[in-house]
């Protein structure tokens, strides 16, 4: 079946989320502030239902196809339920969302754009082949080992049996007990039992909830400055923050934002991320895709999240009952 079935598990989830937020919270949350949300809580609560599953006593030896199957009926069900009345609400609203969709025009086509890069930048920066040999952009060399051994446990590994019920084993320290937010890898396992490749199972999600976050990012600021350029420009700040190198890159590289340039091995692999040498001295540039966004597979999930509830504390705070 290849990327079949982890396509519909992703699909599944995603959708479901969105409609169960569309008529929980719609239209206290728009219509896109609800569909941008949802990549993260889906994916996030997808992980948790295989787990709670994959715990029961007829689930079998780890995350085998009785458990997938399962879990993908409960989501389908879910999405399905759900369906007719989220689109009664839609059509209901549908000249306020379309003109929400047509005032933020411009940010959507940026996004869009954006989120053609991120699909693009995890694919190179995960496990591409070249030669014999499978590269790793940016400081994804040597955080994905950690990741892989942790994702690769809950379906060949320690942790191939585990349920909500036992404590977790490392696979990293001999006989110690695991310590460490798991759900992203685990739902890196769940793709894999599904019948996708490991970078599938790395590439997919990835480029999914680090579109969410930029959009996420344009949405709330939005909400705080009432202005989609600042809004357009808060994504770009963002995107070369980790200190002045990142602006002296734009200042020195006036082709920064071709194609051409933004896919370019020195965009991807350096100069090492860190350093940016301007006339020939250092420039501090921490990076934030290559060092935290590509590598530490957690904020994947967690930067969406934390937005998403940042944004529903100011709608919360700012605006009265609609």
């Amino acid at each position: 079946m290849g990327v079949v079935i982890p396509l519909l598990i992703l699909f599944t989830a995603w959708i479901g989320a969105f409609f169960a937020i569309l008529l929980g919270f719609f239209p206290r949350l728009t219509f896109l502030e609800c569909f941008f949300i949802s990549p993260c809580v889906g994916l996030s609560v997808s992980a948790w239902i295989v787990f709670i599953v994959k715990s029961f006593p007829f689930a079998g030896s780890g995350i085998s196809f009785q458990v997938l199957a399962i879990s993908l009926l409960i989501q389908t069900a879910i999405m399905v339920s759900l369906y007719s009345k989220s689109l009664k609400v839609l059509k209901i609203s549908q000249g306020q969302i379309l003109n929400e969709i047509y005032g933020h025009r411009s940010a959507l086509i940026v996004l869009g754009i954006m989120s053609i890069w991120w699909c693009y930048m995890n694919h190179i920066h995960f496990l591409p082949q070249q030669g014999n040999s499978h590269l790793g952009g940016g400081s994804v060399y040597s955080d994905l080992p950690f990741h892989l051994n942790l994702a690769t446990s809950f379906v060949y590994g320690c942790n191939n049996n585990a349920t909500i019920f036992d404590r977790l084993v490392s696979p990293f320290y001999a006989g110690e007990t695991l310590a460490y937010p798991f759900i992203p890898d685990f739902y890196c396992g769940v793709l894999i039992a599904a019948g996708s490749t490991i970078r599938e199972s790395l590439v997919f999600p990835g480029s999914i909830l680090l579109s969410s976050m930029f959009a996420l990012l344009y949405i709330f600021s939005y909400q705080m400055t009432k202005s989609s350029t600042v809004s357009i420009a808060s994504m770009f700040l963002t995107l070369f923050a980790g200190g002045l190198g990142g602006f002296y890159y734009i200042q020195t590289q006036p082709d920064w934002y071709k194609w051409s340039v933004m896919t370019s091995t020195e965009f991807i692999h350096g100069p090492d991320h860190v350093l940016y040498w301007v006339q020939k001295r250092a420039a501090f540039w921490f990076s934030l895709p290559a060092h935290i966004l590509f590598p530490q597979r957690t904020v994947h999930h967690a930067y969406p999240l934390a937005i998403s509830v940042l944004l529903i504390i100011w709608k919360g705070i700012t605006e009265t009952e609609p």
